[in-house]
């Protein structure tokens, strides 16, 4: 359970540190949401390597790979904007 409220807790410091920059900005910039992907993706690799607990590695790469469809799926049937994507 401590390593899902790790995650949490730098997701909440992204998303404030986003919020921040989206005010200030009005947008927000590309390095922010691909170093958070960085991030959760090298945080769940180096436990599932320390507790060779490898599903919790692959729920996170699963649930990117679900997430980039979706994204996808909304852009091209004109859902929402390539920001949004």
């Amino acid at each position: 359970m401590q390593e899902f409220i790790v995650l949490f807790v730098v997701a909440c410091i992204w998303l404030l540190w986003a919020m921040m920059q989206d005010i200030h900005m009005r947008e927000v910039a590309n390095w922010l949401t691909f170093s958070l992907i960085a991030v959760g993706l090298a945080y769940r690799a180096s436990y599932a390597a320390t507790t060779e607990a490898w599903g919790m590695l692959g729920w996170g790469v699963g649930g990117g790979i679900v997430f980039v469809v979706l994204a996808y799926a909304l852009y091209y049937g004109r859902v929402f904007a390539g920001g949004d994507a």
